[in-house]
């Protein structure tokens, strides 16, 4: 979720949906009127990709100690001895996301199917010869 691509990728109804709850402090008035592509847009006002990559280098930083040099925290209170990690899961809120919930349950509802073909068919193997001779 960290990736622009990942974002590109999404539908567009499903997109600002999904940016404001996984992304909570990315959510402005510029934000909300922007559409889709506007938001992707390299050099805009409400450029995700230049606040994904603002995320990850302050991660790296907490993870090389240099916290002194954060400029803008994005609205998250550093403590210490927080690490990079800790720090974007306080940032992105991936368990929020609606996409990987779908994702999810489709997979729950292609196990339980599976699970039934399985129940239905046994799992010994027939001791019937196909072809004789």
């Amino acid at each position: 979720m960290l990736k622009k691509k990942y974002w590109r990728n999404l539908a567009a109804a499903d997109f600002k949906v999904e940016l404001f709850r996984v992304l909570p402090s990315f959510r402005s008035d510029d934000t909300w009127r922007a559409t889709k592509t506007q938001i992707l847009k390299k050099d805009s006002p409400t450029d995700l990709g230049k606040y994904l990559d603002l995320i990850e280098s302050n991660a790296k930083k907490i993870d090389k100690g240099k916290v002194e040099e954060i400029s803008d925290t994005l609205g998250v209170e550093i403590e210490d001895g927080i690490t990079g990690d800790e720090y974007k899961k306080l940032i992105v809120k991936h368990d929020q996301s609606i996409i990987q919930e779908r994702q999810v349950s489709d997979a729950t509802k292609h196990r339980r199917r599976l699970r039934a073909v399985f129940k239905h068919v046994g799992t010994e193997l027939s001791t019937k010869k196909r072809f004789t001779s």
